[in-house]
Formats: C-alpha cells, structure tokens, sequence
C-alpha cells in the first residue's frame, strides 16, 4: 500500500524553517544585551589586510548608552531621539557611525521593520575602516534579513561574500547555506552544506537538531532517494519518537516495496497509540488485510467504531465485514454488513449478505438480502445477482422462482451457459419429483 508524502513532508519542513528564529545580532557587531564598544579587531581571514580603524569616544558611546537602556525597557520613542541625536553629532569616525547604524537596525528589527534594519545594515558597508570582523558579521545578518524577506538571491550574495573570507565557518552557518538553496528548490547544492553541518557538529561531539534531519529528510526525498530518506526516518523514530516519524518511515517502506517492514513498523506505531485518526486505522486495516491477516484488521476496525474514530460510514462497515468474512467468522460478519448494505445506494452490497447467508444455509434470509439487491439496482452484474437467487431458491426447495431467476441471468451471454445447466437440473428433479410421486400412488 503505498501513500504519497513528499507533499506532506515538504511542508512540514518549510514550517519548520519558517518558525526558526534568526540569529542576527549575535556575531561581532553591536549587542545591546552586553557591552556597547564591539571588539574593533578579530583574527583577519587570509589574504585581506588589517585595517586601522578609530575608536570609540566617550562623546558618542553616552548616546549608544543611553539608547540600549531605553530599548531595554522597551521605549522605543527614546531609542529613536538617542539615535538620532548621536546621527546628528557632527564628526562621528566611522566606527562610532558603524556602531550608531548597527543599532538602529536593532531598533528597526524590535520594531518588525525589517526593511529599514536592512538598510541600516547596508549603510554600515558604505563605510570605510570598520573592522573587518565587524563587516564580515554584517554581511551575515545582511544574508539572514534577506532570507527572512524572501529575497533568496540577494540573501545568497551576502552569504557568498561571507563565505569567501570564513576562516572556519561553524555548523550553523553550512545549515543556514542549506536552508537558503533549499528555499531556492536548488535540492542538489542543499545536500552538501547540509552534511557538512551535521558532520561539524557529530565531530565536535554535539547533538545534530531535529529540523537538521527533517531538511535532509524532504532532500532525499525530492531527489526520490528513498533509502537515504528511509535511514532518516529510522533515526528519528529511535531518537525523537513522534507519531508523523512513523507513519513517514511506514511510507518509505511501500515506497521501497518492504511490504513487510511496513506492516511491522504500522503495528508499532499502533501499539503506541499514534494511530488517532480515521485514515490512520483504515490504513493498519487495510495493510492486515493485503498481508493476509484478516482477523488483526477486523480488530483494528472493531476498536475503531468503540472509541468513535471511526465514522459509522458504508466504506468502514464495509472494510469491517471483509475482514470478518476473510477471516472466516461470517456470524459476526453480518451486523456490519448489514449497516453497510442500508447505507448502500447500489445493491452490492445486499448481494454480498445474501452469499454470507447462504454459506450459513439461511435460506430465506439469503433469499430477502439478495431480491433488496436487485431491487436497489445498480448492480455491477445484475445477471450474477439472477444466479445466486436461483440457487438460494432452489436450496430453499423453491423449484418454479429458482427456474425463473435462472430464466433472467440466461438473458446475459457470460451466464447463458451455466443458466441453462441450472434450468436443466431443475426440469430433471421436478421430473424426477414427479416419477417419484406417481410411484408413491400405485
């Protein structure tokens, strides 16, 4: 059985990053939180030259002071005049307007003015003499901005410009790089800095975040890598045991043709209590039933009508009676059956009872079941329903009404022959009935 979850998993993947929060501000740059002179220098990438950069002057970190305080209790309206009273001091170095730029996109940021924090952040590579360091983080926080925006080209030049000078970029920013190409459905390029992260952080002795694998997870899976995706699955089920984990892995099973791994890896997940859904045991039901397990199917169906997951439809009285008749308990088979056949439109199902009746050789009640059939019509071989009437019929010692219906299926060619053989064996016993009699008499 197989069921389709690329859709399924893409966008719980795509929610997953959506609701991951942005690590900006969080580098070399300006931090509210902490102290307000940034470190002016850190270790140069190779091949760049250290640059001479001026430093902060008490004139200009008093107004950065007084501005952290008041965003700290969030008065925006006085961050906003500390701001600009500090924009309007003439002869800032560009350190002190580095700075001042780097906290109005803070500012901007706290106020969901993302456009604005861009901007701040892009008058801060105007600059010239700002530590290399400091720039570098910039264009990181530039690249995140972007991202968030949905400005996925953009997003990557900065990451690209970041990259080009990262002595030894950490996990999270492979993982960041992965986010974006998948975010541009380039899966392909994803892949890399995605394992790169994972294989970062599993070297440092971290622990590799859930949504990690959940990326690499929808990866495999629009690359129809399916054993890749299986593996996944395997380690989420063991390490972050989840309902929706084992239903994918179940997936990924029939999408490798493992019909038995399947099987196992549903009846776990039922064992624990994650099959809540209507779908969910529909789908236990109907595995039982295609690895010929019936009884285990009419179980799952028989708790699912106690708790009322189950809806008191045609199609799961249905399911419930084949599994039953599968099973070869045909007395309990008959409630469900007819609640089905009631809720039928077509007479099929009528027909079906009426069979169930006379494997039980209840005759009449085989006889009233199959006639509601065809009474209801639709019948998917009406001609089949006339034969399996003039049998109940003639079970029934009913000889003339099974010589009729017998009389309607010859009408259809595919049971003209076999109709006939029946209308034949009737004429012989009534003659032979007969004989019978007219011996009796003498």
């Amino acid at each position: 059985m197989k069921v389709s979850m690329k859709k399924i998993v893409r966008q719980a993947t795509l929610a997953t990053m959506a609701g991951a929060a942005l690590t900006v501000f969080s580098g070399t740059g300006f931090m509210p939180s902490g102290n307000i002179a940034v470190a002016q220098e850190q270790q140069a990438a190779p091949e760049r030259k250290t640059r001479r950069t001026p430093t902060m002057r008490a004139s200009a970190f008093k107004y950065l002071e007084r501005a952290q305080a008041a965003l700290e209790i969030k008065d925006y309206e006085e961050t906003r005049e500390s701001l600009e009273d500090l924009h309007n001091v003439r002869g800032l170095n560009s350190y002190e307007e580095a700075n001042m730029w780097n906290f109005y996109a803070y500012y901007y940021f706290e106020l969901d003015d993302t456009a604005n924090a861009i901007k701040s952040f892009e008058n801060i590579l105007q600059l010239e003499g700002i530590p290399i360091a400091f720039e570098d983080n910039i264009r990181f926080q530039l690249a995140q901005l972007e991202f968030s925006e949905g400005n996925y080209d953009k997003s990557m030049e900065y990451l690209d410009q970041w990259f080009l000078y990262a002595a030894e970029p950490q996990a999270s920013a492979y993982i960041f790089r992965g986010q974006l190409f998948y975010a541009m459905n380039d899966f392909e390029a994803a892949l890399a800095p995605i394992l790169k992260a994972v294989e970062l952080t599993e070297l440092s002795g971290g622990v590799v975040r859930e949504n990690w694998y959940l990326l690499l997870l929808t990866i495999y899976y629009e690359k129809n890598n399916y054993t890749e995706a299986r593996d996944i699955l395997e380690y989420l089920v063991l390490n972050h045991n989840k309902p929706r984990y084992w239903l994918q892995l179940a997936s990924m099973y029939s999408e490798l043709r493992n019909e038995a791994s399947q099987l196992a890896t549903m009846e776990v997940a039922y064992n624990q209590g994650y099959l809540v859904e209507e779908s969910h045991l529909r789908n236990m039901a109907q595995l039982y039933m295609f690895n010929e397990v019936p009884i285990k199917a009419a179980e799952v169906m028989r708790k699912g009508f106690e708790v009322e997951v189950l809806e008191e439809s045609k199609d799961n009285y249905e399911l419930y009676a084949n599994a039953l008749i599968n099973a070869q308990e045909l007395e309990d088979s008959i409630p469900p059956l007819i609640q089905a056949a009631e809720l039928a439109e077509e007479g099929d199902l009528s027909l079906r009872l009426g069979q169930v009746y006379m494997a039980r050789d209840e005759w009449s009640k085989s006889i009233a079941a199959i006639m509601q059939g065809i009474d209801k019509g639709d019948l998917n071989r009406e001609d089949q329903a006339y034969m399996i009437l003039g049998m109940a019929y003639f079970n029934n010692d009913q000889l003339q009404k099974a010589k009729e219906a017998f009389q309607e299926s010859r009408k259809d060619s595919r049971s003209r022959t076999q109709s006939a053989q029946w209308i034949r064996h009737i004429n012989n016993e009534a003659n032979r009935r007969e004989q019978l009699a007219l011996a009796a008499r003498e």
